[in-house]
């Protein structure tokens, strides 16, 4: 790789792929995820080490296999990754070029202009996501949850509930944040402008490092910069080549020891999730400050020299990231549709949006619900407040067939009693499963959490 977009892509998708891989330890999910993980690491800090289209593209298989190894559990930040590996892998060599050659050594165009994309679609899907009566009330606002949180683990204030000034502030600074971030990026007057706010604004949400936020702000550092005109990261690079040739592969080294470490014992996790999240920040901080002169002196020059090829988006992946937005709408997600942290709660029958109506639940898994009357496994009824909160059959299968995300670990051979339709039932988890449990391909795309009253203030990812 010898252009600039390519070498800042490399370094920064990453430092993507290393930050989420310190949101949990390798072995949880068992060994295929353990040896995705591992293929993950090594490939990221090789790709750090030595840019290259064949390192990326085997950084981009060894996630995908991760996540398919994680699916359907898959939070936000990892599904905006895989869009990302599926991008690398299908938008072919540069410039079409064929049978490889020196042209093949560099980032298509077409992920840079799929990224664009991507990166409206998520925020204009986050923002929707957000207009609920829950959201906007400081008394139940993940906005206010998300900033009490932070503060408190800065030492600032304390657990109990929020001034109503700060709590009305820290929603509609997420809000309004990422609809504006959209209108300043599509104009090429205001782009430079819209990368370094959108930078800041994602260091801001890392700020809760116990929740590992950074995980979302590295994903979308990637799309961020997928923004650049091409002369501009011939600016950054050039400006602070120390960043991308030393500083960002001594932290991404470090970043991939981290969870092997926590995974071997040998640090706790009260080492652990500082560490991370203090890595992330410095290389946050050093890439904004590496993108302050295209704001004031060079924006102008920046913008008006820009080399850009032109190229068309990869539309498969644009209509996935649509539908996924549209997924909790539709009836075919609860969790993981872009709505991180939003309140959002779009069912069978009701709605808390502020004019989006109940779900449609086109395949009637929404309506297909359990309530759990007893188990053994503590987790599982702590994530339940029965009777007003139940489950989606698909979801309970999901969690007996151990495709639920939670660590294999997790309760080995837990049972569960369950009344669906006005019957008992029971099952054992990692058992045979109900015969009419939803077909597997199902169970492994459709993630789905606790519906019912009180489920729009589970803040989650």
């Amino acid at each position: 790789m010898k252009h600039a977009r390519s070498r800042i892509f490399a370094a920064v998708w990453s430092i993507a792929l290393l930050t989420t891989l310190n949101s949990g330890l390798p072995s949880l999910l068992g060994w295929m995820y353990a040896a995705a993980f591992a293929a993950t690491a090594i490939s990221a800090i090789l790709l750090l080490l030595r840019p290259s289209m064949s390192l990326l593209r085997l950084s981009a298989v060894a996630f995908l296999a991760l996540a398919g190894a994680q699916l359907p559990a898959l939070p936000n930040h990892r599904t905006i990754l895989l869009l990302i590996a599926l991008t690398v892998l299908l938008s072919g060599p540069w410039r079409g070029a064929r049978g490889g050659g020196a042209e093949d050594s560099e980032v298509s165009p077409r992920v840079a202009a799929t990224l664009r994309w991507l990166t409206i679609v998520l925020y204009l899907f986050a923002a929707l996501a957000k207009l609920n009566w829950t959201y906007l009330d400081p008394a139940t606002s993940c906005a206010a949850v998300f900033l009490r949180e932070s503060l408190a683990l800065h030492g600032i204030g304390g657990t109990t509930v929020l001034p109503a000034a700060l709590a009305q502030g820290s929603i509609w600074w997420s809000l309004l944040g990422e609809v504006v971030l959209c209108v300043l990026l599509v104009p090429r007057k205001t782009r430079i402008v819209g990368i370094v706010l959108g930078v800041l604004f994602h260091l801001g949400l890392a700020t809760d490092y116990l929740a590992f936020f950074a995980n979302f702000s590295a994903a979308m550092l990637v799309l961020l910069l997928s923004w650049l005109p091409d002369d501009a990261c011939r600016r950054v690079w050039e400006r602070r080549t120390f960043v991308w040739r030393v500083l960002a592969p001594g932290i991404g080294c470090i970043l991939a020891v981290l969870p092997f470490l926590a995974a071997a014992g040998m640090i706790s996790q009260s080492t652990w999730f500082p560490a991370r999240y203090v890595l992330f920040i410095i290389f946050g901080i050093v890439l904004l400050e590496s993108l302050m002169p295209l704001v004031f002196g060079e924006k102008r020059e920046a913008v008006a020299g820009s080399s850009e090829v032109a190229a068309a988006p990869l539309r498969l992946i644009v209509a996935l990231a649509i539908l996924n937005g549209l997924s909790p709408y539709l009836g075919l997600k609860t969790r993981s549709g872009f709505t991180m942290y939003s309140n959002l709660r779009i069912e069978q029958g009701y709605s808390n949006h502020l004019f989006m109506p109940a779900s449609a639940d086109l395949f009637g898994l929404l309506s297909d619900r359990v309530t759990i009357t007893a188990s053994s496994d503590e987790q599982l009824l702590k994530g339940l407040k029965a009777p007003e909160q139940q489950l989606p059959y698909i979801a309970l299968c999901a969690y007996l067939s151990g495709m639920d995300g939670t660590p294999t670990t997790h309760a080995p051979g837990s049972s569960v009693t369950y009344l669906r339709s006005g019957a008992d039932f029971s099952a054992v988890r990692g058992k045979a499963l109900p015969a009419d449990c939803p077909p597997w391909l199902l169970r492994k795309l459709l993630f789905f959490g606790p519906v019912g009253a009180g489920s729009e203030r589970d803040c989650r990812w």
